[in-house]
């Protein structure tokens, strides 16, 4: 192989370019924490069902909760792939019949551009999504694996046994097939990472996709006994399912709904008992970053790849453009911001589309991708009061009567469905 040689003047050009694409060295850390299927409202600090969730508490309390925060399709893998490149579904192409995603988009997913640019760049838990090859050929896990500097993620749902999830490889290699909880895992895996991450020098990006507290419910023996024999208060419109339209009685989250509304005190105790785990295991990352002395210094995003409805409307799941199944539990926490206000919230238009482009915004690096989020950073900066007019909420795959097309602004929802109902 023929190499290029550089002379003295050459060499100093290339360490400035070098130079110039390298974080600060105060570039902050960036925690990213991604649950599956959470409601807007399963927090305890809302007092809605008694619940107990005191790390996210804290996270609540110390930072802004955004509560006009929309998964823009809401479902696991669109949403996953949007949460990456900060893209509508109708860009990434990417849903359970439409398609992986393309590798040059993925080269624009916020984990790629702050591993280009210095950050030392991790993953862990349920990825959801495949990534095709640079050949544009089928792509699998070694695809999307061998872009991070540290992984230990599955591209499908996974199991909630994590001795199972074998494409997970930190986890194998540490505990080959030590018997766990895959929610506890993800908790030992993200202190393991921010162990290395530390080690390394640099600043580091961790995302953590945790697969709680998506149904199969299997709940952890360590919290089974939390919320054993607990009445939950009903949401305002249990029972009222009757006055769905048609279409939304034709799909899924209306299926789904029946066991809910038949034993909802149980599905609530299994859905919450996952939950509570969940907050466990994101303690047990901060108890690390603290120990490590990188608490002060990072920034730690917590939002869903969608909501759920628990019951809401008598349905379950989540898929449509309702509040209950498109609204995030989005949390963006600065430990260097000063805020006054305890429990802070903006109300401002946002959605995951946001996501990618307010964590590159916070690394600090000038962001060149096209994309149709935008940073949320000057929102908590006042710098801004607004960064959308409107959003778009697609559902575009499932029951074809129950597909729908929603825009929502900072006031109203407009829902479509793009059957009528004499036509099913």
């Amino acid at each position: 192989m023929k190499l290029k040689t550089y002379g003295i003047i050459g060499l100093l050009a290339l360490a400035s370019v070098v130079t110039a694409q390298a974080p600060k060295n105060k570039a902050p850390n960036i925690v990213f924490l991604l649950a599956d299927d959470m409601s807007y409202d399963s927090f305890g600090f809302m007092e809605r069902y008694g619940l107990q969730t005191p790390v996210l508490d804290k996270l609540a309390e110390s930072g802004v909760r955004f509560t006009k925060n929309y998964n823009t399709t809401a479902i696991c893998m669109a949403s996953r792939a949007q949460l990456m490149t900060g893209l509508y579904e109708f860009s990434t192409g990417t849903n359970f019949v439409h398609g992986d995603l393309s590798h040059d988009t993925w080269e624009t997913s916020y984990s790629q551009v702050l591993r280009s640019n210095g950050y030392f760049v991790g993953f862990a838990g349920k990825f959801g999504f495949k990534v095709k090859g640079k050949d544009g050929g089928k792509g699998n896990t070694e695809t999307v694996k061998s872009t991070f500097d540290w992984w230990s993620g599955w591209l499908g749902q996974g199991s909630y046994a994590m001795e199972k999830n074998k494409e997970a490889t930190a986890y194998i290699e540490k505990y080959g097939d030590k018997k766990e909880h895959t929610t506890h895992a993800l908790g030992l895996m993200s202190q393991d990472f921010v162990q290395k991450a530390k080690a390394s020098g640099k600043p580091f990006c961790l995302s953590v996709s945790f697969k709680a507290p998506h149904t199969p419910y299997w709940l952890d023996p360590r919290y089974e006994e939390v919320y054993k024999g607990k009445q939950f208060p009903k949401p305002v419109s249990f029972g009222t399912g009757n006055q769905l339209p048609a279409q939304a009685k034709s799909g899924r989250p209306y299926s789904k709904g029946k066991g809910w509304v038949k034993d909802y005190d149980n599905s609530m105790y299994k859905y919450h008992t996952m939950v509570y785990a969940m907050d466990k295991a994101v303690g047990m990352l901060i108890e690390e970053l603290k120990a490590q002395g990188v608490y002060d210094n990072t920034i730690i995003i917590f939002t869903s790849d969608n909501g759920h409805f628990n019951g809401a409307k008598d349905m379950g799941g989540k898929l449509y453009a309702y509040e209950e199944g498109s609204l995030a539990p989005t949390i963006v926490m600065d430990p260097r911001r000063k805020s006054k206000q305890q429990f802070e919230t903006n109300a401002a238009l946002s959605g995951n589309i946001d996501i990618a482009s307010t964590i590159l915004d916070y690394a600090g690096i000038a962001d060149t991708a096209k994309r149709h989020g935008k940073s949320l950073k000057p929102l908590l900066d006042g710098k801004a009061k607004k960064i959308h007019e409107s959003m778009f909420l697609i559902n575009v795959w499932g029951t074809a009567s129950a597909q729908s097309l929603g825009v929502v602004t900072s006031d109203y929802k407009y829902i479509h469905w793009f059957l009528w109902r004499s036509r099913f």
